[in-house]
């Protein structure tokens, strides 16, 4: 719960159940370390697009204790989504994370869309990664099975 507070201000249980149906290794995780990495999804595209500096939009694609740990979405970011343009920024403390942002959107409702993209991008990767685990998992029940009945 404390996580969850901390990344999702207004988390109650309706959001802690989203965060495990997104994310199922939390179901089976003890107790969180200091210091421990944890994936957090973002639930809504509102919740990634804030106002950037010079007027524009931008979108927060993570969040990390250090900038080489939002290297591996950087790089996913720039395969899936590479018409968007990548900035970190800095903590301003050391209690705050490291941020990384698609920055430069016109617009709100531009930033949206490109958050919703986003989502949508993640989800079909999470598909993907299910669908492979499905088959990987049918292919040795069926080699067990195989191994069993040739005894």
């Amino acid at each position: 719960w404390k996580v969850a507070t901390r990344y999702y201000p207004d988390a109650g249980s309706a959001t802690v159940d989203a965060l495990v149906a997104r994310s199922p290794a939390l179901k089976t995780m003890g107790p969180v370390d200091d210091g421990q990495l944890m994936l957090l999804p973002f639930l809504t595209a509102q919740e990634m697009v804030a106002s950037g500096f010079d007027g524009s939009y931008r979108v927060l694609l993570a969040r990390a204790p250090n900038r080489r740990q939002t290297e591996p979405v950087a790089e996913w970011a720039r395969g899936a989504v590479p018409r968007f343009s990548l900035r970190w920024e800095s903590p301003r403390s050391a209690s705050q994370p490291y941020s990384l942002y698609a920055v430069g959107f016109k617009s709100r409702n531009d930033a949206l869309a490109a958050a919703d993209y986003v989502l949508f991008k993640l989800a079909e990767l999470q598909a993907e990664r299910l669908s492979r685990r499905v088959s990987s998992s049918s292919r040795n029940l069926s080699m067990t099975a195989a191994d069993g009945a040739g005894r």
